[in-house]
C-alpha cells in the first residue's frame, strides 16, 4: 500500500496564543485535500498589554527556527492584537524578516486581513470582534491607517478573552444581522479565537454583502502564498473566487 504524505501540496506553519484553541480546527476543516496545518504556540508574559506582545514576539523567533524544521512552506503569525497594536508596517517589517533570515514565505493575522480587504476592494466596512469596547480605539486607528472607514461596531460582552474560545459561531451571525441598518460594503470578523467559519455563508446570504473571517483570510493568503490556487465552498466569496 503507497501512503501519500500530508501536506503534500502545502504545509502552513502557525505561530499561535497559547490559549488558542480555534484557528487549528477552523483551518483544518476548510483547508483544500493536500494542504496540512502545523501550529506552535507562545506565551505572553507581562502586566501591559505592550509588554505581553512583547514577550510573545520574542518567543517567536525561537518557533519559526521549529516550523522550518517542519519544512513549512507558509508561516503566519496568528495574533491579530499584535497587528492592531503595532500596525501594517511592523506585520510586512516581520515577515519580510522571516522570509529574509529563514528563507521561509510569511504572513501575519493582521497582513492578511487587509489583503483579503483589498482584494475584495471594499473602503466602507463594518466589524464584528470579541474585543471589549474600550479597545475599539485600536480597531478605528488600525483601519483607518489601512485606508478604510468603519462605519459600525458590533461588540460581545465578555469579561475574559480566554473565554472567546468557547463563544459559539452563531454570535457572529448575529452581530452581523445586528449591523443590517448599517451603510458598509463588507463585515469583516475579527480574532483568530473566535469560531466564526460556519455563520460566513449564512450571513452573505442573508445580508447580501460579503463577509471575511481574520481566520478565513488567514488561510485565503496562506494558499495564495504557496501557490494553492483551488476553489473552496460554502465559506464565503473569498475563498470560493480564489
Amino acid at each position: 500500500m503507497r501512503f501519500v504524505v500530508y501536506g503534500w501540496r502545502a504545509r502552513l506553519g502557525l505561530i499561535i496564543p497559547a490559549n488558542n484553541t480555534v484557528i487549528e480546527p477552523e483551518l483544518n476543516k476548510i483547508a483544500p485535500t493536500g494542504v496540512s496545518v502545523h501550529a506552535t504556540r507562545i506565551w505572553a508574559e507581562g502586566k501591559s498589554m505592550e509588554d505581553q506582545l512583547r514577550s510573545m514576539e520574542e518567543r517567536a523567533r525561537d518557533r519559526i527556527v521549529e516550523l522550518g524544521v517542519a519544512e513549512v512552506d507558509v508561516i503566519v503569525y496568528a495574533c491579530m492584537a499584535t497587528g492592531l497594536v503595532k500596525g501594517l508596517q511592523w506585520a510586512e517589517a516581520f515577515a519580510s524578516l522571516i522570509e529574509k533570515d529563514h528563507g521561509i514565505r510569511a504572513t501575519t493575522a493582521s497582513r492578511a486581513t487587509v489583503a483579503a480587504l483589498r482584494h475584495l476592494s471594499v473602503k466602507k466596512i463594518a466589524l464584528v470582534t470579541p474585543y471589549p469596547p474600550e479597545l475599539s480605539h485600536l480597531l478605528l486607528s488600525f483601519f483607518k491607517s489601512c485606508g478604510f472607514e468603519v462605519t459600525g461596531v458590533r461588540n460581545f460582552p465578555i469579561s475574559d478573552l480566554r473565554e472567546v474560545c468557547r463563544v459559539p459561531p452563531e454570535m457572529a451571525y448575529r452581530l452581523g444581522r445586528d449591523l443590517k441598518g448599517v451603510e458598509f460594503e463588507l463585515i469583516c470578523i475579527m480574532a483568530t479565537d473566535f469560531r466564526t467559519v460556519e455563520a460566513i455563508e449564512a450571513l452573505e446570504q442573508d445580508l447580501a454583502k460579503p463577509v471575511i473571517s481574520t481566520n478565513q483570510a488567514i488561510l485565503w493568503q496562506a494558499l495564495r502564498i504557496a501557490g494553492v490556487n483551488e476553489e473552496i465552498s460554502g465559506y464565503g466569496i473569498l475563498l470560493r473566487n480564489t
